[in-house]
């Protein structure tokens, strides 16, 4: 397996070896292969999270380094894996499967869809402002991994897209991630995660994979930072959420479009969702539902999987979820694809908007306001130290 990633990704097998086995989630429930005549042709890794959604923690299974050979390409290897792994994720209780995709046009055939959008913010390091506040910016050592797991538990709950952190993973990146500074003054405190890429013996760009603080000043602290390498460094980059641009203060840097030299801000596609399991799914979804009180059916076709038609009733207090196999006489029915209940149970479109677009339909009965309220549009972003 290991082979076939080198190959695939152009990795070098020697440092490849030390990573694939250092992984603290290493394991092999999670690795799975399609084999032929004793030969492995294509492999992919599986990756355990739970990530909000509003107000739930819901389990997600991430696929990571779907790859084939390449002299078996186009063959429907991957394809074939993919189906198998699909199938298999639904037995063993999982409701969301995750990937960030080389090709979305493939996965979206077989049942994912864009879920998150990424706003890329980048800008040469002499357009950032010096803030002062930078002297108080220095590395983070590993007694601070306490106070910034703790900052991290209180910032990312309920944002839809961010996963919940263990101690194991807290450790996976302060071993793995190099760059690690905080900023700790009058109370206020923050960290920031970022990788400096190099190019012909040079550092060429710094990208920033995390900038979390509690107090504007701690924001102003790291922008500094990055400012004062405009002598080290080409570029700084920074992939987030729309509102965190304004947080940090970096949407305000971003000033005529049309200057030679500027500051902007793109937007990408991000992580692709699919669902394997919709019970399991609307299971997870439950704390959403607290407010609401009625029934609805939700009715899924799939390229893989069969229909499933399942029946959700709340009262406020309790929530059930029943895989019935057939519609519920007097409740609503909301029909729709693997990709639509996707992007709306994941909160990247509302209800209303999934309708208004044709996405979903109603195929029976009637959508009231309140049960437009249960599922909203969430901006789902999954950051970036978290990538499957």
């Amino acid at each position: 397996m290991l082979g076939v990633m080198c190959e695939a990704f152009h990795l070098p097998y020697p440092q490849a070896r030390e990573l694939f086995y250092r992984d603290p989630y290493f394991s092999l429930e999670n690795k799975r292969v399609l084999v032929r005549d004793g030969r492995v042709l294509s492999c992919l890794t599986l990756a355990d999270v739970t990530m909000w959604i509003g107000r739930a923690e819901v389990r997600v299974v991430g696929i990571a380094n779907v790859c084939t050979t390449e002299a078996e390409r186009r063959r429907g290897y991957g394809r074939r894996l993919l189906t198998d792994t699909v199938l298999d994720l639904s037995e063993r209780g999982y409701g969301f499967a995750g990937l960030l995709p080389y090709s979305y046009g493939f996965y979206r055939r077989l049942g994912w869809d864009l879920c998150s959008n990424q706003y890329r913010f980048t800008s040469l390091p002499s357009l950032l402002p010096p803030y002062r506040e930078a002297r108080f910016v220095r590395p983070a050592q590993p007694e601070d991994v306490r106070a910034m797991a703790h900052l991290y538990h209180r910032y990312s709950r309920g944002r839809t897209g961010w996963c919940t952190r263990d101690a194991k993973r807290w450790d996976y990146l302060m071993g793995y991630v190099k760059g690690r500074v905080v900023y700790r003054y009058g109370g206020s405190f923050g960290y920031m995660l970022y990788d400096v890429a190099h190019r012909n013996g040079h550092r060429a760009g710094l990208k920033v994979l995390e900038m979390v603080a509690d107090h504007s000043d701690a924001y102003c602290g790291f922008i500094g930072f990055l400012a004062g390498h405009s002598g080290d460094i080409e570029s700084v980059e920074y992939p987030t959420a729309w509102d965190h641009l304004g947080r940090t203060g970096l949407a305000a840097i971003v000033t005529d479009a049309d200057a030679p030299h500027r500051a902007g801000i793109e937007v990408t596609p991000g992580m692709m969702l699919r669902v394997v399991n919709l019970v399991r799914v609307l299971e997870a979804l439950s704390p959403n539902f607290s407010d609401w009180r009625g029934e609805v059916v939700l009715s899924q076709s799939d390229p893989i999987t069969s229909e499933q038609i399942v029946v959700v009733l709340s009262n406020g207090t309790e929530v059930e979820v029943e895989n019935t196999g057939r519609p519920v006489a007097g409740a609503p029915l909301i029909t729709g694809t693997a990709q639509a209940w996707a992007q709306v149970l994941s909160g990247y479109l509302s209800l209303a908007e999934a309708l208004s677009l044709h996405r979903l339909a109603v195929a029976a009965g009637e959508v009231g306001e309140d049960l437009l309220r249960v599922f909203p549009r969430r901006d789902p972003f999954l950051p970036l130290p978290d990538h499957f």
